[in-house]
């Protein structure tokens, strides 16, 4: 049995930041090292040898670690930076803030009175409060769980991974919401009409709450209107929780006895099928069909940040035939 316990603290200054300059200057911005952050965290391994008999062991590895980064000092007179501009929708944006956890979402909420009623425009369409908190892209904790079966000649490999926590941004749900591909938009409404028909034959979506001002909005608007103006940069929706189980790989394997290479110029011979991004055992995705193991890392809409999934297609699963020939 193996254990392995590190506790770390870590200051980092001198970090680059990108500032705006003044126009005077004939710049429009400046790359200045002046920013410090703060970090800690636990990384824990524990391995061992469950069974092991003259034909079969079982090796066995589970890992995790925790790490918490915290913004100390950016620039003079500069208390938040923006970290990834493609974050645009309706004023999102992925922060580093003075006195906070880097990779922090700022954005809007909808609007809720002292009662908790929902506070609408006279129309029908939400009332926001901006430049709100709405949480961190960093993980609680991320790990993995690695598995190694022999038995005779027969090899099992299995390796899971796995994240608890951090968020990012679905641009998939909200787009189809918005535009009426989501499921959540047909269906019938509290009158048992389609949602999809004109109010006026008595179809829409039921508008309850208030206005700013206290008074009663009730009324039924337009589905296409409602998604449209309701649900695009209405950010907590399409914020997802980024915990994830995954079965990343598992090989199978068998090596030749060496009975059968006697006659051979070969000393092992082994062969394997490879599995890769098998299986997403658990997500906590609303609906599900999102994947956030496989959140883009660059292009258009995505950033190195991780912070966003920018119209995801489905992750590829790759199986291949492996032949390991020795001389």
């Amino acid at each position: 049995l193996g254990f392995d316990v590190t506790y770390f603290e870590r200051e980092d200054s001198g970090l680059p930041v990108a500032i705006s300059a003044a126009g005077g200057s004939g710049y429009t911005g400046l790359s200045v090292n002046s920013k410090m952050t703060s970090s800690d965290g636990i990384e824990v391994m524990i391995k061992g040898t469950p069974i092991q008999t003259e034909d079969l062991r079982w090796d066995l590895s589970f890992n995790f670690a925790t790490v918490s980064k915290t913004v100390d000092f950016i620039y003079d007179g500069i208390d938040r930076n923006i970290l990834n501009s493609w974050l645009s929708w309706s004023s999102l944006d992925l922060q580093e803030i003075v006195g906070e956890e880097w990779g922090t979402f700022v954005g809007r909420t909808r609007k809720q009175d002292a009662q908790g009623n929902w506070i609408y425009q006279a129309g029908g369409n939400h009332d926001y409060e901006n430049n709100q908190i709405l949480g961190n892209v960093m993980p609680d904790v991320t790990g993995g769980i690695t598995s190694n079966l022999q038995y005779k000649n027969w090899d099992l490999a299995i390796g899971i991974d796995f994240q608890d926590g951090g968020l990012y941004h679905s641009v998939t749900d909200m787009f189809s919401m918005y535009s009426g591909m989501h499921e959540f938009t047909a269906g019938t409404n509290d009158k048992g009409n389609p949602k999809r028909d004109a109010v006026s034959a008595g179809g829409g979506v039921h508008v309850v709450g208030v206005t700013e001002g206290g008074e009663p909005v009730d009324l039924y608007t337009a589905a296409s209107s409602h998604f449209y103006t309701n649900y695009f940069g209405n950010h907590p929706n399409w914020l997802y929780d980024a915990s994830y189980v995954k079965l990343r790989t598992l090989r199978i394997g068998y090596d030749f006895p060496k009975s059968m290479l006697e006659n051979t110029n070969f000393s092992d011979i082994n062969i394997s099928v490879i599995g890769n991004n098998l299986l997403l055992l658990y997500s906590n995705i609303p609906e599900g069909g999102l994947d956030p193991s496989e959140i883009e890392g660059s292009g258009s809409l995505a950033s190195s940040y991780r912070s966003q999934e920018g119209g995801q297609l489905p992750p590829a699963r790759t199986i291949g035939l492996n032949l390991s020939l020795k001389f």
